[in-house]
């Protein structure tokens, strides 16, 4: 098998970073000839993930593409995506690597226009899709909310919330979507979409745009040989962390900008906190110091690590750490929980969305009340009042994340699912192998 990987980025984001590992898990398994990874950003080291860029051309397109929104009540550059100009590098690159199958990941942001997708390759080649958010089943949100559901019906003039004003162009994207998704059943051409958490699932599920499509629920992969436990000690003294706090972690992409990430809320929930402030030391990363004008009205210290892009400076501070709190308001799946329970932290969330099936509550961390800062607080305030309990959730959130998102596991179904679309594509002529034959696996 010849898999090719579209994704906007490779190690920036966990979208990207559960794309790479997926790719590199794949490579080592026997019967695939090649895995490549095509990105739109590169900023890790694999040999065979390929930018695909233009200096000029791609500078103008993005700043293009988000031309439009501004035609609208709330231009929003990170969560909204029309996907609407074409990416002639893209498109040449695909058919000179002539892939078996197309796995796309996170393309937005001007990297994958919605009206490629019918084009990628031939008509034949399968498509999965893995979606990272709900943009897929959406118009041009990556996100949607119980207070402005739009998704499960088609987007007409009457769906539309009174919220929105300008330009609908959350409906335009939908139809284009529509037309496209009608393409590919005409092709007759081998889908399916994946989502890493039944949560995922069951709004895809639900939505006017992929109900009745095929769907696998597939989780994120974790490689638990480079997030695992380090001994605190010493990766304390290397990140410069004080040795007699207990020090608490919170990140993400945009980890200060991104309202979804629970930044505002974990805030107020440390202002709640029944601790000694002078006990407690703050970490964050995906966030740059702000200014003096800018910073949080709290009374802990805190060590800001701005962009951490490689997976062993993350898997350091997750082991560095004594919690991990992850409040976001709406997760896919929930990586930065999972790689964090990979080094044995407990995790303090809120009980919402996809979190839920990766945290387990009082046995891996704690799930809060959403999206309650005071609730939030007290589970802060369980997970690190008792020592002994502390240890023995960190123990049980490795085992549970060895058990259900190890990577080799994961690569499997996902190997498995490829062999099932390749099964349902019309045969072709072979072509010759460009590698030495592997031995056959045992099934």
């Amino acid at each position: 098998m010849r898999i090719l990987h579209l994704s906007t980025h490779d190690t920036l984001g966990g979208a990207g970073r559960a794309a790479t590992r997926l790719h590199r898990a794949l490579k080592s398994l026997p019967d695939i000839e090649a895995s490549q990874m095509f990105v739109a950003e590169k900023s890790g080291a694999d040999p065979d993930t390929l930018a695909i860029t233009h200096p000029i051309h791609d500078s103008l397109r993005r700043y293009a593409e988000r031309l439009p929104l501004k035609l609208t009540s709330f231009p929003d550059l990170v969560h909204q995506s029309l996907a609407w100009l074409p990416n002639l590098n893209l498109t040449k690159s695909i058919r000179h690597f002539k892939p078996d199958l197309i796995h796309l990941h996170w393309v937005q942001n001007a990297f994958l226009p919605i009206q490629s997708i019918p084009r990628l390759a031939s008509p034949q080649t399968p498509i999965v899709w893995t979606f990272h958010d709900m943009w897929p089943v959406c118009g041009m949100f990556h996100h949607e909310y119980s207070d402005a559901q739009r998704y499960p019906h088609p987007y007409e003039k009457t769906s539309r919330p009174k919220c929105q004003g300008g330009l609908d162009l959350d409906a335009w994207t939908w139809h284009r979507k529509a037309k496209a998704y009608r393409r590919l059943e005409q092709q007759k051409r081998p889908v399916s979409g994946v989502t890493p958490s039944q949560w995922l699932a069951d709004q895809a599920e639900q939505s006017a745009l992929w109900k009745m499509r095929a769907l696998a629920v597939i989780p994120n992969g974790i490689d638990t040989t480079i997030f695992k436990p380090a001994e605190k000690k010493a990766v304390r003294h290397l990140l410069n962390l004080p040795q007699d706090k207990l020090v608490i972690t919170f990140g993400a992409m945009f980890a200060g900008s991104d309202p979804n990430k629970g930044y505002r809320e974990l805030v107020s929930a440390l202002k709640e906190i029944r601790f000694n402030s002078s006990d407690l030391h703050l970490a964050i990363f995906g966030m740059d110091k702000p200014s003096k004008d800018a910073e949080p009205d709290f009374s802990y210290a805190t060590t800001y690590f701005g962009t951490l892009k490689d997976e062993v400076s993350l898997a350091a501070l997750y082991s560095a750490s004594d919690i991990v709190v992850a409040p976001s308001r709406q997760e896919s799946f929930g990586l930065v929980a999972a790689e964090a329970m990979a080094c044995a932290k407990p995790i303090v969330a809120f009980g919402a969305s996809a979190t839920k099936e990766v945290v387990q509550h009082q046995e891996t961390g704690y799930l809060a009340e959403p999206f309650s800062p005071v609730s939030l607080a007290r589970g802060i305030e369980w997970t690190l009042e008792d020592p002994d309990r502390l240890a023995r959730l960190g123990t049980q959130a490795r085992r549970h994340v060895i058990n259900r998102f190890a990577l080799e596991n994961i690569a499997q179904q996902y190997r498995s699912l490829y062999q099932q679309l390749l099964a349902q594509t019309p045969s072709l002529p072979a072509r010759p192998r460009q590698t030495q034959p592997h031995a056959p696996q045992s099934p």
